[in-house]
């Protein structure tokens, strides 16, 4: 009885421990995903930078007129880019990507489980 019930046991922790990795995502949808995070932060940091700009008082003598408003919309978003691709960034997109991570590995379970992922080519598995 004991034997039964260790080979259970075994079996049950077998499966746990598949079902881990097939949960698992690849280095390539993880950093698809980090990267993805890091574009957001970059947008939201666009758009902070916009709306701060938007405060500061323009006299006419030195107004650059619609050329300066291309050229600092095209600054605030290089700037911006560069300082969410780098190292942390300011947190955002870490924590994004924390949040987003889990939810990813449970889709892909429950895909998974359904019989809907893909294999390499891309196309369905059929189980």
């Amino acid at each position: 009885m004991t034997d039964l019930l260790v080979a259970r046991a075994g079996l049950a922790d077998a499966r746990i421990r598949g079902l881990e990795q097939d949960t698992r995502l690849s280095p390539q949808q993880d950093k698809a995903l980090l990267q993805q995070a890091q574009k957001f932060e970059g947008f939201l940091l666009n758009m902070l930078m916009t709306s701060m700009r938007k405060t500061i008082h323009k006299s006419k003598m030195l107004d650059g007129g619609q050329a300066e408003q291309i050229y600092t919309g095209m600054f605030d978003k290089a700037v911006t880019e560069q300082a969410s691709s780098v190292g942390q960034g300011i947190g955002i997109a870490q924590m994004i990507y924390d949040q987003l991570a889990p939810l990813a590995r449970q889709s892909k379970q429950i895909a998974g489980q359904l019989g809907l992922q893909k294999d390499a080519e891309g196309t369905p598995n059929d189980r």
